[in-house]
């Protein structure tokens, strides 16, 4: 079997230094995280090319990459979107390799797909909420992220 070892990196669009919220560091703090230390970091066009995957949480974030690195297209999906697509993928299709399940689950995709916002792509953003809002994101994310582990690493 393959090592499944990932570096993972985070990013986003607002500008970075921001601490995490109370209510998610509360949320993580229960699954046994701290996130107390953790400050935002603002994704930069170096970042771009030296990835091998962004994933992002709404099609609106997707938009924002590919514009700042149109390259990025082929490697840039909503986490929504990239479990739906390589769960569509037959496993004899795919093989053993995480890059072989991308270049498949971008097959067909379309620039104009990252048009608007979709329940079915978009992760609904808790920030501002409630400590419960963030537990349903946490929940979410979770469910997601291990969907795609086993989507990009399977075990069979």
């Amino acid at each position: 079997m393959q090592d499944p070892t990932a570096v993972v990196g985070s990013a986003g669009l607002l500008a970075g230094g921001r601490s995490v919220p109370r209510e998610l560091i509360a949320v993580a703090a229960e699954r046994g995280l701290d996130l107390s230390a953790h400050q935002s970091r603002d994704l930069t066009e170096v970042d771009l090319p030296s990835v091998d995957l962004v994933i992002a949480m709404e099609r609106r974030h997707v938009r924002e990459v590919v514009l700042r690195d149109p390259t990025s297209y082929p490697r840039t999906f909503t986490l929504k979107e990239l479990v739906r697509r390589s769960r569509e993928i037959p496993l004899e299709k795919r093989g053993k390799l995480p890059a072989r399940t991308l270049a498949l689950a971008h097959v067909g995709r379309k620039r104009t797909d990252m048009l608007g916002s979709s329940s079915s792509d978009d992760v609904a953003d808790p920030y501002g909420g409630s400590v419960d809002d963030y537990r349903r994101a946490v929940a979410e994310l979770s469910e997601l992220v291990e969907a795609l582990v086993l989507q990009l690493w399977p075990t069979t």
